[in-house]
């Protein structure tokens, strides 16, 4: 039975030229993380696998206990420097969401199952926490490939070496998180199995 999904990735892009129009860009790597948990109430393995089945996240078509959302984006600003162009502020943001189950039980009821329930959740946590640190971790390393100090000879030079860049970045994240799960069987081998 797989119970973990894969990590989804959405690309957002801006691209900067004029100062007098854009926000102000915060220099640097953000992680962001938000948690957006739902109920579930089941009192039995079961009754709570049926609830998966009924309103967990959604992957490929498919419900599961369990996703991490996360988005990549950069901002950057550039200005001509010399006979070329350089990138004066680069911002680099992993917008990361987790979704994760919430058991609801009823005041002063004996919990059959909670040893079980709290040993899956805390497996599913870790699981759900690698797929976010790709996420950080290629993010790191794309603001680092941003920021060393280049110089190029057309502003356009410098648009597609930031795009090539970050398809380089959304490709090898994404390659991490399937190698992830296929070391982790989806999370099976971290103990993120409900039975």
């Amino acid at each position: 039975m797989r119970t973990l999904a894969r990590s989804s990735l959405l690309l957002a892009f801006l691209c900067a030229a004029g100062a007098e129009t854009l926000p102000l860009l915060t220099e640097g790597f953000h992680p962001m993380v938000k948690d957006a948990p739902y109920d579930v109430q089941g009192n039995s393995v079961a009754e709570l696998i049926a609830e998966k089945d009924a309103k967990g996240p959604l992957d490929d078509g498919k419900r599961f206990f369990a996703k991490t959302d996360w988005n990549l984006h950069w901002n950057y600003r550039y200005e001509p420097r010399g006979s070329g162009f350089v990138i004066t502020t680069i911002s680099v943001t992993a917008d990361i969401t987790y979704r994760m189950p919430h058991r609801v039980l009823p005041p002063a009821e004996p919990d059959p199952i909670a040893g079980k329930w709290a040993r899956f959740i805390a497996a599913l946590t870790t699981h759900e926490h690698g797929h976010a640190q790709n996420a950080i971790e290629h993010g790191k390393a794309l603001y680092g490939a941003l920021h060393a100090n280049r110089t190029f000879a057309s502003a356009q030079a410098l648009k597609d070496f930031i795009r090539a860049e970050g398809d380089k970045c959304l490709a090898a994240t994404r390659e991490a998180d399937k190698q992830y799960d296929a070391r982790t069987s989806h999370g099976v081998t971290q103990g993120a199995t409900l039975r």
